[in-house]
């Protein structure tokens, strides 16, 4: 505002030397006739432009409404001109001054209530709202703290290992490196294998519940991984890390209030105690799976929008299809139920869609990069999250469906660790 009232100080006014102006009582005369005109012009020409735009793109023309449009143009642009050449230079300037400090004041006073606000616990198939912590966590293994309450976990590779590739042999490869590492203890984590291959990522516009960020796009996996056959139970966590943050209690039922650094942090530990122990080979080690990893895994060589090659029936309310696979929001009773209670995918993995959201490894990216074992780890503002959670609505649970955290954990934030080579 201080450069506009400079400026009015410095310019002469409008009509400040044309005295003929004024009709000695202190107001101003008529507009110049070429301003009326001018005004004239553009109220008859624009419509009428309009008009014929409308017309090469054979679209109907309402002869009334550009005759209503311009008489209203018209009307618009004589008080507006009045007003400035009323008020001069001078004038205008103040006046854009002032609506310059009012817009300044406003966003000022937003600001200082959006930080002293409380904000809402919103669930992921609400647009996210909160940002995350900008840190790119890239652990090194061999200096992973083991906490003080850890306790042995074990690992179980359950009896059939499912083929993706008729030809593939990385599995045969891979499985007896863990020949010597079975126990008979059933507080272990059970694997599930899983062979490279190729599929298609994302889901079609015409999937029921697509969204944007959901482009199909072809992915190669080229190495075979174990993945966990659960989501991480309580039990599981705490033979790991000694504690239990989650809200619902229970041994059986998937921990949660985890954030993905909590998450990344159990993979390197598990990794650091097993690696000492002589349970897991040096070279192979626990991580989060990457979306592409998650969505092959998932799908378990399935195109629909559920892994038991049914599609969920409606976006928002019950679905028959997504209750026999999943806990959602119009089954679970407002919490989280023992993990593999539901009907597991060809691959033998439970728990795949709802009851927790699975964190992945990489930062969230609005489109799906396609290509050879894709993995964003550039750092972003949020981690990707997959599956659905006990509180959220079909279309959230769908094989394809992928979000961007707006929370760093919430009672349905839960992870399932995979073993790579």
């Amino acid at each position: 505002m201080t450069v506009t009232c400079y400026l009015a100080q410095s310019l002469p006014d409008l009509h400040e030397d044309d005295w003929d102006a004024y009709d000695g009582h202190g107001a101003s005369s008529d507009m110049p006739i070429w301003m009326f005109y001018t005004i004239l012009a553009v109220s008859i020409l624009v419509p009428l432009m309009l008009w014929r735009t409308a017309a090469k793109k054979n679209e109907k023309g309402d002869g009334e409404g550009c005759v209503g449009f311009a008489f209203g143009m018209f009307i618009f642009l004589m008080v507006t001109a009045n007003f400035a050449y009323g008020i001069g230079i001078k004038g205008i300037l103040i006046l854009l001054g002032i609506v310059i400090t009012v817009r300044l004041i406003v966003k000022a006073l937003k600001k200082i209530k959006n930080r002293r606000a409380v904000r809402p616990v919103k669930k992921l198939s609400d647009p996210p709202q909160i940002p995350q912590k900008n840190e790119n966590l890239e652990f090194n293994y061999s200096d992973a703290t083991i906490p003080a309450a850890s306790q042995p976990c074990n690992i179980f590779i359950t009896p059939a290992v499912t083929s993706v590739g008729e030809a593939s042999t990385s599995l045969e490869l891979f499985a007896p490196k863990f020949r010597d590492l079975l126990w008979d203890d059933c507080s272990g984590i059970f694997l599930c294998g899983i062979e490279a291959g190729d599929y298609v990522m994302g889901s079609p516009p015409n999937e029921r519940g697509h969204r944007e960020n959901e482009n199909i796009a072809k992915v190669v996996i080229s190495e075979g991984f174990w993945m966990a056959r659960t989501p991480c139970t309580q039990s599981q966590w705490e033979a790991v890390m000694g504690t239990n943050p989650s809200r619902f209690t229970n041994p059986e039922h998937p921990v949660e209030q985890i954030t993905w650094e909590e998450a990344s942090e159990f993979c390197v530990v598990l990794t650091r105690i097993q690696h000492e122990t002589g349970q897991l080979p040096l070279k192979a080690k626990w991580s989060l799976p990457s979306e592409a990893q998650w969505e092959y895994a998932c799908r378990a060589g399935h195109r629909s929008s559920l892994n038991n090659g049914t599609a969920i029936k409606s976006e928002r309310n019950d679905c028959r299809n997504l209750d026999k696979v999943a806990w959602f929001r119009n089954n679970s009773g407002g919490t989280t139920h023992p993990v593999g209670e539901k009907v597991p995918n060809a691959w033998g993995l439970y728990d795949m869609h709802g009851n927790v959201w699975e964190w992945c490894r990489d930062w969230y990216i609005d489109r799906n990069p396609g290509g050879q074992d894709p993995c964003n780890l550039a750092i972003g503002q949020y981690h990707a999250i997959r599956g659905g959670g006990w509180g959220d609505l079909p279309w959230a649970c769908r094989s394809a469906a992928r979000h961007q955290n707006p929370l760093p954990k919430d009672s349905d934030f839960g992870f399932r660790p995979i073993i790579s080579w």
